[in-house]
């Protein structure tokens, strides 16, 4: 993988542009909007420049590929000047990917949201993990709502003609906002590609 050096400075130019066009088009703050930058199969020096040009937010789908690039990233922002790899200087690190419970465990101990908890047991043991390791970890719960079956997530698709799939995601739901070891921020959701 090759990039000229700045093109990914330039790409983040453009797509932030984007995005503070679509805002203004619904009358919303772009600064309400989070752009995680997704870094699997990208080497280090790539994050380097995306975090040289103002990239904050990073998103790995493989938490045995994200963690040694975590903790190279923060090693580095370490020797850099004023760069700080513990205070408000550094990154937000995303678990995109789908989370094998055996791997919960690297997932505790370097990421800072977790996009992908798609069923219970997870979430228990993350929450126990979590707890273990003396913090809360904000999650997202992934929602299967086009019906898919190459996505993961509570399956949800056609919950409108079928109100027991949404009465029993609510009652799941009341069993993961009680693990004390998590905190729910939302839903997360990948709409049906559509032609229109």
């Amino acid at each position: 993988m090759s990039m000229p050096i700045g093109q990914i400075a330039k790409n983040l130019r453009a797509v932030r542009e984007r995005i503070a066009e679509a805002c203004l088009r619904v009358a919303r703050d772009p600064r309400e909007v989070t752009l995680v930058a997704v870094t699997k199969t990208f080497p280090l020096c790539y994050i380097q420049e995306a975090w040289e040009a103002g990239q904050r937010d990073f998103g790995e789908n493989r938490p045995e590929e994200g963690a040694p690039k975590i903790e190279a990233m923060t090693r580095w922002l370490a020797e850099q000047e004023g760069g700080g790899a513990t205070g408000c200087c550094r990154p937000t690190w995303h678990m995109i990917g789908h989370v094998q419970r055996r791997k919960a465990g690297l997932v505790v101990a370097h990421f800072d949201l977790v996009h992908s908890v798609d069923r219970l047991k997870l979430a228990q043991k993350l929450s126990r993990l979590a707890l273990e390791a003396d913090r809360q970890l904000p999650v997202l719960i992934e929602c299967n709502v086009s019906g898919e079956v190459t996505k993961y997530g509570y399956q949800l698709a056609g919950w409108q003609e079928r109100p027991e799939l949404l009465q029993s995601f609510v009652e799941e739901m009341a069993g993961l906002v009680a693990l004390s070891g998590l905190e729910v921020m939302g839903l997360m959701t990948v709409a049906p590609w559509l032609d229109d």
